[in-house]
């Protein structure tokens, strides 16, 4: 959202004071008062030369004077040695412990924001990231294009007197997201440092797996290329290092900040065979017979793959109206309920949403990532991943979360695989025979989860059957009801409506797997027609 930074923390009552007088420069924090609502706190005002009342985009937290904040703080110190009985004074040491830290967040020029909101954003943002219980001071610069607030507040809890704990990313992740926040809630604009590359594999702020990734550029070549040499060009064009001059074959992500390269080895699990060696590499490219993509093609057939990939979802539910608390540009806050006492909010991106009249369509991974925020109490804060995001949502507003099994797209990848190889003239060598190898075994496990989908829904009828009973009037009918949920291992907690919305998920799931499996398996015996004569002329339809 704004960009959003943690300065080097202050070790100095020297260093502090200065950096208290930087971010107070009158030059740098004056407007004109024209804003005609008053906040909750004070600003500084004065006159100018031409009698035009002024202020200063100044204001303190827990401080009497932000003239004085710097004693202020002190103080607060102070007293914290004194209840552990130590004498010291901070006013005139050099202190090796963090006395203040320094944050700071810059808005878009673009931004339709007054520089006193963006005031209030900073406070909003410094009061619920610290609980309301640390000395802050907020300056609002404004001698620049992108408006920023500093925030200098006290490593010393005004309420426990204990130090404050910075644990580099983990703290300022809770610092941005909270800035996010109060930001987007006020309507700012988005800004992307361009010192950080961010990945939008359909993740919130993910961190890229470089042995993922480069997996997925080698088996991407594999499939497109037919010598070493054309699977080293081509390797270039994806911005994929290729080394086969030592021992092990080793790679490298050039369009990323890797920096130490990876062994074929480490690409794959012990129990495997070796897979991206020098040697299989060789192997198969040789018994490649068609050229898909040339050099100056691959680069943009691999981003659209990665794309679709990134689009499929494996989760979906609906969103009831109670559950958002906010919506803006950049998607949706939910509340979510994690815990006793934990209430909070997950801001949803827009990417994920879709709006069916008056309700929100969520479409969303597993394993994708959302940061949950605390507003009481922001060492709550957290990454969660679309599983528990989903069945925490779901189980709040008692709706089915359909889950889009793996099997359905991983059955879809090979049969475009295989239309594209046919349409392409590509009708023998490696890229169909283990293309076919690939799709018999998806089937074999297809027919194994649908086997497993079943059983699971069978134990879920049973369960909602002894739920049902346990409810009867009739002592036999729960007595029974009993003895079947304690054989179930089900806990007391789980009542009949839970138990048939489970039911119906993996009816949805099953009845969409199944479909798919047999539109494959009825229209098409894609074994028959591979071992058939070649046939250039031949194009299958899925």
């Amino acid at each position: 959202m704004v960009v959003t930074k943690h300065l080097p923390a202050v070790h100095s009552v020297a260093r502090m004071k200065r950096a208290l007088a930087y971010i107070m420069n009158v030059n740098k924090t004056t407007i004109d008062d024209v804003d005609e609502i008053q906040p909750d706190f004070d600003f500084k005002r004065s006159f100018n030369s031409d009698g035009v009342i002024q202020k200063q985009l100044v204001s303190g937290y827990l401080i009497d004077d932000v003239e004085t904040a710097s004693e202020e703080m002190l103080l607060t110190k102070q007293l914290a040695l004194k209840k552990k009985g130590n004498s010291k004074s901070f006013f005139q040491s050099a202190e090796k412990d963090v006395l203040v830290h320094h944050l700071t967040q810059s808005f878009s020029p673009d931004d339709k924001l007054t520089p006193e909101e963006i005031h209030k954003i900073g406070r909003k943002t410094a009061i619920e990231f610290l609980g309301g219980d640390h000395e802050f001071v907020i300056a609002t610069h404004v001698d620049q294009k992108h408006i920023h607030n500093h925030i200098i507040f006290n490593s010393t809890n005004q309420r426990t007197l204990k130090k404050f704990e910075w644990h580099a990313k983990k703290t300022y992740n809770a610092y941005r997201n909270i800035s996010d926040k109060h930001a987007a809630l006020a309507g700012a604009y988005i800004i992307k440092p361009e010192t950080r590359r961010l990945k939008q594999y359909g993740s919130y702020h993910r961190e890229i797996n470089f042995k993922d990734e480069i997996k997925s550029r080698i088996d991407f070549l594999l499939r497109h290329s037919i010598s070493l040499g054309d699977f080293e060009n081509k390797a270039a064009a994806l911005h994929l290092d290729v080394d086969w001059s030592g021992k092990h074959t080793i790679y490298k992500l050039l369009d990323h900040d890797q920096k130490k390269s990876t062994r074929a080895r480490s690409l794959v699990r012990r129990s495997e065979a070796p897979k991206y060696n020098l040697e299989q590499i060789f192997d198969v490219t040789k018994r490649n017979d068609g050229v898909v993509f040339s050099a100056s093609e691959i680069k943009a057939a691999y981003d659209a793959e990665q794309k679709k990939l990134q689009e499929e979802f494996q989760l979906r539910f609906t969103l009831e109206p109670w559950q958002v608390e906010a919506q803006t540009d950049e998607g949706v806050y939910v509340n979510l309920d994690y815990g006793r006492g934990k209430q909070g909010t997950v801001l949803i991106p827009a990417r994920s949403l879709e709006q069916e009249e008056e309700t929100l369509e969520v479409f969303i991974n597993k394993n994708d990532f959302f940061y949950f925020i605390n507003p009481d109490n922001s060492k709550d804060n957290r990454y969660m991943t679309g599983a528990t995001i989903s069945k925490q949502l779901t189980n709040e507003s008692a709706t089915p979360l359909i889950k889009k099994n793996s099997h359905i797209s991983t059955i879809h990848r090979l049969v475009e695989q295989y239309n594209f190889l046919s349409s392409n003239g590509v009708t023998s060598g490696t890229q169909l025979a283990d293309l076919l190898d690939r799709f018999n075994n998806e089937l074999d496990a297809t027919e194994r989860s649908l086997d497993k989908l079943d059983e699971r829904l069978v134990r879920q009828k049973q369960i909602s059957k002894a739920l049902l009973a346990s409810q009867s009037g009739e002592p036999f009918e729960q007595e029974l009801a009993q003895k079947l949920l304690n054989r179930l291992n089900i806990s007391e907690h789980l009542t009949y409506e839970k138990s048939e919305i489970l039911a119906e998920q993996i009816e949805i799931e099953t009845e969409a797997l199944r479909n798919r499996y047999e539109s494959i398996t009825i229209q098409h015996d894609l074994t028959t027609d591979i071992n058939k004569e070649y046939s250039k002329d031949r194009e299958y339809q899925f």
